[in-house]
């Protein structure tokens, strides 16, 4: 039989399939609204083989693609070529502005794709920022970390978002989404479809939103997708209060899965962690992409 590649998109529940091109289970990103994953099988002979992944998440303005892996007897081949392609084309026809990659240091890790800067560089993605990095940590660690061991100042209008009646709420999402200073980007519709709003949190003082930490329950682990802060007393403040609120409702060891990634954030993770995981974030104008498929 004649080899070809197909291009599926991944469901969860096709997940383990490809768990060997995912050794840091970015796959369950797909428990998220805002998760996509896109698989490459092999068919050679009758039989089919993984061969390609690519996982990624959308905000409002941007893919960005958490993790690429090819393998390696199959590199060279074109196939994270396409991926990227589809990636491109997809952002174009959701008129996003930008195609973004996270470049951590787990890619150094594997042979699946060594040397992933230089390639996505060579491709398009020339606007480069540091970002905090991916990270993991139980609640019971967190409960154990400075921020909630000595929690800062009494902190006035701190409130969990069960506290408000759902018009108010939405007002505050879609404010806190207008922000651009936030740890991360996204579409109030999406992230209010798996809002846990008993650890998600907010610090108002009187019309004045001077915080909000909104985090997300999905696939047995809490994912806190957005932190906004005036300062760091506020920023301590509601991780504490979020925190606390997590452990009694899921128990000490529930896992927290911390993706940061925009400028700024390593304050936010030295706070949290007591370390500072660190990546790049390279980003293509899409614009840029469709210029060179007319020219």
């Amino acid at each position: 039989m004649e080899s070809e590649n197909r291009f599926v998109r991944i469901k969860k529940e096709d997940a383990k399939y490809f768990s060997y091109l995912d050794p840091y289970e970015k796959l369950r990103l797909l428990a998220l609204p805002m998760g996509l994953a896109m698989g490459v099988l092999k068919n050679e002979e009758g039989k089919v083989k993984p061969v390609g992944l690519l996982v990624a998440t959308v905000s409002e303005e941007t893919i960005i693609i958490e993790w690429m892996a090819v393998d390696p007897e199959h590199r060279w081949r074109g196939i994270g070529e396409e991926m990227l392609y589809r990636m491109f084309r997809m952002a174009a026809d959701a008129r996003l502005s930008t195609l973004s990659v996270a470049v951590m240091p787990e890619y150094g890790k594997e042979r699946m794709l060594r040397g992933a800067e230089k390639y996505f560089a060579e491709r398009l993605f020339t606007t480069e920022h540091s970002i905090g990095g991916d990270a993991e940590i139980t609640l019971g660690e967190l409960l154990d970390g400075p921020i909630v061991k000595n929690p800062p100042k009494e902190q006035p209008g701190i409130l969990s978002l069960s506290e408000m009646n759902g018009q108010e709420r939405w007002e505050c999402i879609k404010r806190l989404a207008a922000l651009d200073n936030a740890t991360y980007t996204f579409s109030p519709k999406i992230i209010n479809a798996a809002l846990d709003t008993a650890c998600s949190v907010l610090c108002k003082n009187n019309a004045s939103l001077e915080g909000g930490l909104l985090v997300c329950f999905a696939g047995d682990t809490l994912y806190p997708l957005y932190h906004y802060a005036k300062n760091g007393s506020v920023s301590a403040a509601m991780i504490a209060r979020a925190v606390t609120v997590a452990e009694k409702k899921y128990g000490p060891n529930r896992m927290v899965s911390l993706m940061m990634r925009q400028e700024d954030t390593g304050v936010l993770a030295l706070k949290v962690l007591g370390y500072e995981p660190k990546g790049k974030l390279l980003s293509a104008e899409v614009k840029n992409f469709q210029a060179e498929q007319e020219a």
